[in-house]
């Protein structure tokens, strides 16, 4: 019995510290995948009307392995105007779309299929409207994904929660030679 007191609570750790991780390292390969496929999305969708909006398709279907609610902000912004690190400036992370810089979504804005396009000043696209990225040969493009993701600790072993970032960065790649 005696043994078995001093070695649970050891034991237990141990046991909690691999499910927490294991959870953290999911949501952390999830967001990296989703920031990816999602930087991917806009290099090839470049600079059609719909490419912000078919981009957050794709971060929806890469992050199904955790709840939507869990990812709290996606940026998609112009990697020339970034921060010195290649990050978006403060203004974007912290949520405020900047004119020709970036814009700026949360998982609620993937239901809004009528709110992309650059149409109307209601659109969620109008702030760095895609047809304005450029896609020639020989005047590269770029476009960054960045994404903020909330990741809540279940046993609360190691705190209530972590906010973990990231960020692909990829070249707009031309539809026409």
């Amino acid at each position: 019995m005696v043994e078995a007191a001093i070695i649970m609570p050891v034991l237990l750790l141990i046991v909690f510290s691999v499910f927490e991780f294991g959870l953290l390292f999911r949501d952390e390969l999830t967001l990296a995948q989703s920031t990816r496929d999602g930087a991917r999305a806009g290099s090839a969708y470049g600079n059609d009307y719909d490419a912000d909006f078919k981009l957050m398709r794709t971060i929806e279907n890469a992050a199904t392995a955790v709840p939507p609610e869990l990812i709290t902000r996606i940026v998609v912004f112009d990697p020339g105007l970034a921060e010195e690190d290649g990050a978006p400036s403060d203004d974007c992370k912290n949520g405020i779309a900047v004119v020709d810089v970036c814009n700026v979504y949360t998982t609620a804005n993937w239901a809004d299929t009528q709110r992309f396009g650059c149409n109307d000043s209601n659109d969620l696209d109008k702030y760095w409207c895609p047809g304005d990225r450029r896609v020639q040969l020989g005047n590269v493009g770029y476009i960054g994904v960045w994404i903020e993701f909330y990741h809540p600790f279940v046993t609360g072993f190691f705190g209530d929660d972590i906010t973990l970032t990231d960020q692909t960065i990829m070249r707009i790649e031309p539809k026409d030679y």
